[in-house]
């Protein structure tokens, strides 16, 4: 989709959530209004196959008919917001996807009937959203936000758990603190150990993630260590020839190389006994080394404030 396309989507969406979210201010009930129900049920289901057809401007134009139909109705709004957000993704306006994920997290919070599932399913794709967008901090909120949220609908130690620990260790990544990062991901790692395996392509590509977190620190050896068990992971379930596997090869090469090349800047120059010189006398791999390895952390504190106060755009 073209950026001017994508735009006009956003002007006529902020339009018609507004109208949504202040009629929402009022009271959670339904209102019933004769012909409304038809309404919107033909203005749906047209741009729901409008949507399947790829007629994009067309599909937005009957949803955004069928959203201003709905107001009033809980049900029929989160089911046409779900559709935008589909059209949105497709096209990739995330601006527009992200502008009905916060609507939609916002209806959630003031239902009386809202599932904290689904609550935590819009901050995950919020995160998701922001990431895409290179938005990381924004996404580091939204992750840290349904954090608490997951651990009590999924269970503390479920692989849902894991797979949100990893993709905040990976907006921290990006924000370079190293410290969280790496937390994050250990205690991913350890979760996903517990329940896909240690072999698992999810735990490889996590502990590449912490690899890389080592790698900008310069910690070479736990760095290599982790790359060594991702490419193990990946070779184990995708296969020697994979793509994804050549590439983590070819990334522990060139880690391999550079933890070389620290050690021999760090060379010191040593004397012959007999006084004809000096000479470099090559040490351990490993000295020089960080070769302390974190262990992944025995629990993660799941703040509940975070929810409240995790979710505010940043302007």
């Amino acid at each position: 989709m073209n950026t001017n396309r994508a735009h006009k989507f956003g002007i006529v969406l902020l339009l018609s959530v507004a109208l949504i979210l202040c009629t929402c201010q009022v009271g959670n009930a339904s209102i019933s209004i004769p012909g409304m129900r038809d309404g919107w049920q033909s203005q749906y289901s047209a741009g729901l196959r409008a949507l399947e057809e790829k007629r994009y401007e067309r599909a937005h134009e009957l949803l955004i008919l069928a959203l201003d139909q709905a107001v009033g109705n809980e049900q029929q709004i989160f089911q046409t917001l779900s559709a935008l957000e589909d059209l949105y993704e497709e096209v990739g306006d995330y601006e527009s996807q992200e502008q009905i994920l916060q609507g939609r997290l916002l209806l959630l919070r003031n239902s009386k009937t809202s599932d904290p599932a689904q609550i935590v399913e819009t901050l995950m794709k919020l995160g998701g959203v922001s990431s895409d967008c290179g938005d990381y901090f924004e996404a580091r909120q939204y992750f840290t936000a349904a954090l608490p949220l997951l651990a009590k609908v999924a269970g503390s130690d479920s692989f849902d758990v894991a797979v949100l620990l990893n993709n905040l260790g990976w907006a921290e990544q990006r924000l370079k603190d190293t410290k969280a990062a790496s937390t994050h991901f250990l205690a991913s790692l350890k979760l996903l150990k517990a329940t896909v395996g240690d072999n698992s392509v999810l735990y490889g590509l996590t502990a590449a993630n912490l690899a890389e977190v080592y790698v900008s620190t310069e910690e070479f050896y736990p760095a290599i260590l982790w790359l060594k068990k991702a490419s193990f992971a990946l070779e184990y379930r995708l296969g020697a020839d994979h793509a994804m596997t050549k590439a983590l090869e070819k990334r522990l090469r060139q880690v391999e190389r550079e933890a070389l090349k620290r050690l021999k800047r760090k060379e010191p120059k040593r004397t012959r006994p007999n006084g004809e010189g000096s000479r470099t006398e090559p040490e351990h791999p490993a000295n020089g080394l960080n070769l302390e390895i974190p262990s992944p952390p025995t629990d993660i504190v799941y703040e509940e404030s975070f929810y409240e106060n995790s979710v505010v755009r940043e302007e």
